[in-house]
């Protein structure tokens, strides 16, 4: 049976979802000018990035020691769902559009995190024993 703290640990995906849709939903004019130079490629990247840092921590350390190679996998999956169907609903929101480009940088934020982690986790996985 789950804990309590392994409950919690889904609010941090929660708070970035909801983060992502409102941000979607604003129609076209209340963009801030600011996003329209080309950073808001950067604010995707990081935004989904931090997307998969949440699921990743969701998971859990039990599970994802077991299954780490999964758990990125899954953790891509749900990303990319989620990042496309951002992308349709932003194509019904008056001034905005999809954007392909935005969805790449969206896969690029997660790409770089997951790997990043698994890599990490796998090193640390890696290491002999501390026979101090």
């Amino acid at each position: 049976m789950a804990s309590a703290a392994q409950h919690l640990r889904v609010i941090p995906v929660l708070l970035m979802t909801g983060a992502i849709i409102t941000a979607a939903s604003l129609p076209g004019k209340y963009q801030p000018a600011l996003l329209h130079n080309g950073i808001d490629k950067y604010a995707h990247a990081l935004i989904y990035g931090m997307l998969a840092a949440s699921y990743l921590f969701a998971f859990g350390a039990r599970l994802i020691r077991r299954f780490p190679v999964r758990i990125s996998l899954v953790t891509l999956i749900i990303c990319l769902a989620y990042a496309v169907l951002e992308e349709i609903y932003q194509s019904i929101i008056p001034g905005r559009r999809a954007d392909i480009v935005d969805l790449e940088a969206d896969m690029i934020g997660v790409l770089l995190v997951t790997l990043v982690w698994l890599a990490i986790l796998l090193k640390k996985n890696n290491r002999p024993p501390n026979t101090e």
